[in-house]
């Protein structure tokens, strides 16, 4: 995968628990070489303590959970900024045929300046880029990437998540 098919940037929104993110990984696993990371949950006896991000290269690393100390907050989550840019680093080097992906740009990854600029990086790349990206939100630099002109923007919900999987592969498996 060279260059853009036929359609530029892919974000994917929706609402909590529409299946962004299963749908991103559905996307990514088709493609050989890619780059990025995937949130997942942190769970200690049924409960969800936290998240953790998981790179294309398989290091996991905390991002979020209640035990963290940091002055960084969403809800209950505390954030590590730090570790999360640790992390993210290497992520700025990627060939010209690796596609890119992010789960997810929202609240917790925008307390960094760091992974702005891994997003900018990735939206201007000619790779093909994939993210999932939060649905409401008021801050400015997630309002900037969806009125850009070189985004394509698919909303799920539990409804349509399997057509717009068709529709996506469709565009980018052609």
């Amino acid at each position: 995968m060279n260059k853009r098919k036929s359609i530029n940037n892919i974000l994917i929104t929706g609402t909590p628990g529409s299946g962004k993110t299963t749908l991103l990984e559905k996307v990514i696993h088709q493609i050989p070489n890619k780059k990025g990371f995937i949130t997942r949950e942190i769970r200690n006896s049924g409960r969800r303590t936290g998240f953790e991000i998981v790179t294309s290269d398989g290091e996991r690393k905390p991002l979020a959970g209640i035990d963290i100390d940091s002055p960084y907050r969403v809800s209950k989550y505390k954030v590590d900024v730090g570790g999360f840019e640790r992390v993210i680093e290497r992520l700025f080097d990627f060939a010209e045929d690796d596609a890119l992906y992010i789960d997810e740009i929202g609240k917790m990854e925008l307390f960094s300046d760091r992974f702005k600029e891994l997003v900018t990086k990735y939206l201007t790349a000619e790779n093909l880029f994939i993210a999932t990206i939060a649905m409401k939100s008021n801050h400015e630099f997630v309002r900037g990437i969806k009125r850009r002109r070189d985004v394509s923007l698919f909303t799920i919900d539990r409804n349509n998540r399997n057509k717009i999987y068709s529709e996506l592969s469709e565009c980018l498996y052609k």
